[in-house]
């Protein structure tokens, strides 16, 4: 899977009646409570918003490669499979050359944007061989923007936090970072989520696929060279998959409560994290 398997829609579903529940159980502050109070409601608010956010970024995505798959004909979208068979052609799609313009083509009726180009190859390549590359290029691209989003979602949240903080004492931070929900002893502790956002970027950005590039294939327009570049998408989203896996799991292994079932269950820090 190229989303971690701990967030699925009845996830998502259980997180919606939890807000839901939460947000009854929590009238707006009256006008005679304290700054802290109005604060804490602000915070509380604020994360839940972000992560409702992110999983609906992450449901968008799973449902833009799912159009496309049926689209298209994209097997095995969610493949980590760094080599595997090329697919089978169909009979709308057989053709037996494809050349560099018409890949591009087809990469753009599979939503990558900024690979529009001038001129053509001099020669063709078989259109497995296209059509295997473009799949690849597609959902690495889709998912490569649906994890920035999130990204930019949590850091907005992050810079929020850190503009309440301003001007406050040490006890005061130490209030606002760790969030106390509805029906859960435990809190969420945002640094927890601060390391583990800044750690995930650093892996996205270093694995992210540059669309401009795709121009510089032009020129080097053979199987041999295509088949490579393939594999070597299929690979670099492989790895930050894994590596961003460790981070997430790292971070909540410094949270400890991963053994305590109850908060695991009750907590939202867990999604939170997945989502990324």
């Amino acid at each position: 899977m190229l989303l971690v398997e701990t967030f699925t829609e009845e996830k998502n579903i259980f997180w919606c009646k939890k807000y839901s529940d939460a947000s009854k159980t929590q009238p707006l502050p009256e006008k005679t409570a304290s700054k802290e109070e109005r604060e804490d409601f602000a915070v509380r608010n604020m994360l839940l918003v972000t992560v409702f956010e992110a999983a609906e970024t992450r449901l968008e995505f799973l449902n833009r490669i799912e159009e496309l798959s049926k689209k298209h004909q994209i097997e095995s979208v969610f493949s980590l499979e760094v080599e595997r068979p090329l697919p089978q052609p169909t009979v709308e799609d057989g053709r037996d050359a494809f050349s560099f313009e018409s890949f591009t083509r087809r990469l753009e009726k599979l939503g990558v944007q900024g690979v529009a180009q001038e001129g053509d190859s001099q020669g063709t390549v078989p259109w497995l061989v296209a059509q295997d590359l473009s799949n690849a290029v597609a959902i690495k691209a889709h998912y490569d923007a649906s994890n920035m989003a999130v990204v930019d979602l949590y850091e907005d949240f992050l810079t929020f936090i850190e503009q309440t903080k301003v001007g406050k004492t040490e006890a005061e931070r130490k209030r606002i970072e760790n969030v106390i929900l509805p029906e859960s002893d435990v809190s969420v502790p945002l640094s927890v989520l601060a390391d583990v956002v800044r750690s995930v970027k650093t892996t996205y950005e270093m694995e992210h696929f540059p669309a401009p590039q795709i121009l510089s294939w032009r020129d080097q327009w053979n199987v041999p060279k295509l088949s490579s570049l393939t594999n070597d998408i299929r690979l670099s989203q492989k790895t930050m998959f894994d590596v961003a896996l460790d981070s997430k799991h790292s971070a909540l292994e410094n949270w400890g409560h991963l053994e305590d079932i109850d908060s695991l269950a009750t907590n939202i820090l867990p999604s939170a994290v997945f989502l990324l």
